[in-house]
């Protein structure tokens, strides 16, 4: 569920993708 909803929002937006991505990596 939540890995779908990321890849939908990342293929919209990608760069939201990119900071979703940042803020996993910052933790």
């Amino acid at each position: 569920g939540t890995s779908q909803l990321s890849q939908f929002m990342y293929q919209n937006n990608p760069l939201s993708g990119l900071t979703h991505k940042r803020r996993l990596s910052a933790l």
